[in-house]
Formats: C-alpha cells, sequence, structure tokens
C-alpha cells in the first residue's frame, strides 16, 4: 500500500513509519523540513505545507496515495493553552485540507487523532466508551473532538473509511514532555524527591508507544466494511491515578519517595481536562483485533527499564521539570 505521512519524524512517526517499511508498504513523507534522503527505495521525501491544497493533490496523484496517516498537528494541551488560534488552525482546518485532498484523489482512508483531552471532563464515573458524550474544555480538547467528528462526516457524506483513534498519554522512550509519568520517572531513577503541591487523586489513561504502533498498523490495515458507523476507537493500555502510578513506580524503585497533595492536577489555574473513567476499548478489540499489552504494573517495568538504561548511558534528558525538588 501506498500512504502518505505528515510527520514521520514525530515522536509516534519514526516508530510506525518503519514497522510499515519492514512491512513492505511505500511511505510517502510530506514535509515542510529538509530532509536527507533515504537509501529505501520504498521511502520517498516529498516538500510541501500542510494547508497547500494543490500542492497535496498533485503528491497524492502522482504517488497513487492509498492511505493518509495525518500525523502532523500541535499535539501538546499544555501549548495549546497559549497559543489557542493556532492550535485551532493547525488542528481543524490542516486536518480538512488532508481530508479534502483524499477525497479529491480517491484516496479513501484517513487515520486522524483524538485524545483524552477530545473526551474531556466527562466526570470521575463516566466511563470513556467510543460514544461518550464528549465534554472539552480548552481549544485544544475542542479541536481533538473535532476530528472525531470529522472521520464519521466524510464517511457519510463522501463514503469514504476514515478513522479517528482516541489515544491518552503515551508513554515509551525515555523524553522530556510535561506530563507526570515522565516527571516521576525522571525523580526515580536520578534519587529525586517528586514534590507537586495537588493531585494526586487525578486519573489518567495511558498507552505505550509499542501498542499504539500496532493499533495505528491496524487501522490502516481493516477492510472498509469492518470500519464502525462511528469511526472513533480508543487506544489504551491501563487507567490509574496519580497516587496509584506513583505508588507502583516505588514498589519496583524502593528508594523513590514522593510528596503530593490531594485533588485533581490543574493546569495554567484550571482543573485537568481528564477527569474521566475507565477507558474501553471494546469496539478496538472487535473491529482491529487489538488487544492491550500491558497492565499497570508491566508498564512500569518496562518503562523504569528504559529509564535505567538512559541512565547507565548518560543520556538522560536534561531537567527540565518543575515538579521535582
Amino acid at each position: 500500500m501506498v500512504i502518505l505521512c505528515d510527520g514521520c519524524r514525530s515522536y509516534i512517526g519514526g516508530v510506525v513509519v518503519n514497522e510499515l517499511l519492514e512491512q513492505g508498504h511505500t511511505i510517502i513523507n510530506y514535509t515542510r523540513s529538509k530532509a536527507t534522503p533515504s537509501k529505501n527505495p520504498r521511502y520517498k521525501t516529498v516538500h510541501g505545507e500542510l494547508d497547500d491544497m494543490s500542492r497535496l493533490i498533485t503528491v497524492m496523484k502522482e504517488n497513487k496515495v492509498e492511505a493518509v496517516l495525518h500525523l502532523a498537528a500541535q499535539s501538546s494541551p499544555y501549548v495549546g493553552f497559549s497559543v489557542p488560534l493556532e492550535t485551532a488552525k493547525v488542528n481543524f482546518m490542516d486536518t480538512m485540507v488532508i481530508l479534502e485532498a483524499a477525497r479529491l484523489t480517491g484516496a479513501e482512508r484517513v487515520i486522524m487523532f483524538s485524545s483524552d483531552c477530545g473526551a474531556g471532563s466527562v466526570g470521575i464515573d463516566v466511563p470513556v466508551t467510543q460514544d461518550v458524550h464528549m465534554k472539552p474544555r480548552t481549544v485544544y480538547g475542542v479541536t481533538k473532538t473535532a476530528c472525531e467528528m470529522l472521520a464519521g462526516v466524510y464517511n457519510y457524506c463522501y463514503n469514504m473509511s476514515c478513522i479517528t483513534l482516541r489515544i491518552p498519554h503515551i508513554i515509551g522512550e525515555v523524553r522530556t514532555p510535561f506530563e507526570v509519568f515522565t516527571e516521576a520517572m525522571y525523580a526515580a531513577v536520578t534519587g529525586t524527591k517528586y514534590v507537586r503541591d495537588e493531585g494526586l487523586d487525578t486519573p489518567y489513561a495511558f498507552l505505550h508507544l509499542d501498542s499504539l504502533t500496532e493499533a495505528i498498523i491496524d487501522s490502516i490495515m481493516i477492510p472498509k466494511e469492518k470500519v464502525c458507523k462511528t469511526p472513533v476507537y480508543n487506544v489504551c493500555d491501563y487507567n490509574c491515578t496519580m497516587k496509584e502510578l506513583l505508588d507502583c513506580i516505588k514498589k519496583y524503585e524502593p528508594s523513590f519517595e514522593y510528596e503530593v497533595g490531594p485533588g485533581y492536577e490543574h493546569v495554567n489555574g484550571i482543573e485537568s481536562e481528564w477527569i474521566q473513567g475507565p477507558w474501553i476499548c471494546d469496539e478496538t478489540t472487535r473491529d482491529f483485533g487489538w488487544k492491550a499489552r500491558y497492565d499497570l504494573d508491566s508498564g512500569i517495568q518496562a518503562f523504569l527499564s528504559a529509564w535505567r538504561k538512559a541512565k547507565e548511558e548518560n543520556n538522560l534528558p536534561e531537567a527540565a521539570f518543575i515538579s521535582v525538588s
């Protein structure tokens, strides 16, 4: 299959693209950045902007693109709070351009992404199901909700086969975004105390990168007739509160210490968007055959192992966290 992918060099893109190439697919890397040409004849780099409709259509026609993996986005809810207009433009209007280019060139399968912020603050006792009544609290969350709706609209109006994967916090590689799991891991392997004023009761859903990679490939490959009329698929390995997460880290790193106040996490002065019940992935298993690879204990052990290895190899990222002391 010929797959156009924007965001090939992203955190998710690099892993997924390598796996698709190994499986024999052809990747068209659509990028605005300079890139070193690949020696792989099935990996082609093409330059262009996401909002350039005519360029996208030309590229997709010339390369006979069959599916689109739309990974390029403003992916941080924290950044989105500060730049709402740019977030709306990149996450919604650029997605519309991708969908239109796909529609006009006959590429029926477009894979897009939503998140826990797309589901929003539905309530601590409300499970996040495929058709949960979404309650986004920020512009970033609204753009993710919109992606969920767009997949269904394009399928209904234009007989396409779009899918939106709804994903929570992604882990699996040693990196430094502002989030509780990576902050706590950094503290655990460096012997620093993890300190926060609040947040111990905050619920989280987590997804490991290798589990997500499997789900993305499944979503590209499943037959059109198997795509649900509500083409939004939850992909989650496990749910836990911040306390459960920190206690599990301590279980496998006994020297780890934390001091965190009760209540829910606040970001930029507002309560966390992901006050939610457990994520339900039944439809994803039913239609994709996908199953979670980790539970809380195995997930902690795998991620802790990666951080320990990075420390041993002197490859720990710089301490960029505000919550350790």
